[in-house]
């Protein structure tokens, strides 16, 4: 401590005098130093000659270059990478790729000592235009019970132009049509989008158009039963008849303005000619729409099931025993004879013939009038019901023995 203490007024002296020489020196000589400038970006220049040939530049495989510049150190000091200018000339390029001279300018008062690249890899590309088409892709969703009947872009088309691989990748021109909540036909004008086939847009190139209108049909829907329709024949109506029918599907989902479909209960279909019907089975019928109404799915078909039910003849055997007598009074007839049986030939549809028995029929004889003993009676037939008919029965008359009733 002593010895920094003992002549101090002399060493705070010189190192004041130290300072003064330093600042001095360093403010009278400027030494060459030199520096890196980073990130300079590379200008093309004539790319309006290269635009008037249908050329344009689609890469430049370098776009920032580095260098280092030397200079005195007061020159230095002030520079940056705007005082250095990069340049390419493109106005002589052709299509394809070509190595293209990179061109410096610095200030004059420093040189450039080192490049990062003296050239480029330049990637020129033929301009051309081509027709897309439109697609629209829905989003959201419709209203509940309505539809989306169709839709269409106009124009249906858009030129797209820009350098040859650009235009390329342009599979379609996408618009977006959002659904949500519309109950009624709309139109409006969208902004449209060049994609590719995965629905990314592709940049680069411009369109002919920026918008397109988009209109849209939108209809209420519903289910509603489907009408089996005839148009009966009188060639076959006597021998054949529908016993059982019915329609699969035996619903039709239908579209149309909300005042139409309102109004449908029921969907009928063209009738259907009974000359067709020869066996049962399923057989085609079309639907019939009232103006203004369309099925969803016109793709479905409908088939009608049908069961016939066939005039036929028959015979039904009843039992001579089974003969009651009418106005008998204390009486009856009693049958006498070898005969055992009565034949019944009868005509009737299939499914009535099948459901009879021989109980069901009523056979008499009429004793008004005869007196006891053997006599050959005529036999009276009463049928169960309308649906069939007696054509001949055998025998018409019987020999009985009229007795009194001793019951």
């Amino acid at each position: 401590m002593k010895l920094l203490k003992h002549n101090w007024q002399w060493k705070v002296t010189s190192l004041i005098i130290g300072i003064l020489m330093w600042s001095y020196i360093t403010a009278g000589v400027n030494p060459t130093q030199s520096t890196t400038l980073s990130d300079i970006p590379i200008r093309a220049i004539n790319q309006d000659v290269l635009e008037e040939k249908g050329l344009k530049i689609t890469e430049m495989e370098v776009r920032q270059v580095s260098m280092r510049i030397m200079g005195k150190r007061n020159d230095l000091g002030s520079l940056d990478r705007n005082y250095v200018i990069a340049t390419v000339d493109v106005g002589s390029l052709k299509e394809g790729v070509q190595s293209v001279p990179i061109h410096y300018n610095a200030p004059a008062n420093v040189f450039i000592n080192e490049m990062s690249s003296s050239q480029v890899q330049v990637h020129v590309e033929r301009v051309v235009t081509k027709s897309r088409n439109v697609v629209v892709r829905e989003s959201g969703s419709l209203a509940d019970n309505f539809v989306l009947r169709g839709v269409a872009a106009t124009p249906q088309t858009v030129q797209v132009t820009g350098p040859r691989s650009y235009v390329e990748k342009v599979a379609n021109i996408l618009v977006t049509l959002n659904l949500s909540g519309l109950t009624a036909d709309t139109s409006a004008n969208l902004q449209v989008h060049p994609v590719d086939e995965s629905g990314n847009v592709v940049e680069g190139v411009e369109l002919s158009l920026s918008s397109v209108n988009v209109a849209a049909s939108i209809a209420k829907q519903k289910e509603v039963p489907v009408q089996l329709q005839w148009a009966p024949s009188k060639d076959n109506a006597e021998k054949i008849r529908i016993s059982q029918s019915s329609v699969t599907p035996n619903t039709v989902l239908v579209m149309g303005k909300a005042a139409d479909i309102d109004k449908v209960t029921v969907i009928k279909t063209q009738p259907l000619d009974m000359k067709t019907i020869t066996k049962d089975g399923l057989y085609p019928v079309t639907l019939s729409y009232p103006e203004g109404v369309t099925p969803v799915n016109d793709k479905l078909t409908y088939k009608a099931q049908i069961t016939l039910d066939v005039l036929e003849e028959r015979v039904m055997k009843i039992s001579v025993d089974a003969i009651q007598s009418k106005n008998a009074g204390a009486r009856k007839a009693q049958p006498a004879g070898d005969v055992k049986e009565i034949q019944l030939k009868l005509e009737g549809y299939k499914m009535v013939l099948d459901g009879l028995h021989a109980s069901d029929f009523l056979v008499s004889a009429d004793l008004k009038g005869v007196e006891n003993g053997l006599r050959v009676l005529p036999l009276e037939v009463k049928l169960p019901n309308e649906d069939i008919l007696l054509k001949e029965y055998s025998p018409n008359q019987l020999l009985m023995n009229v007795v009194a009733d001793n019951r």
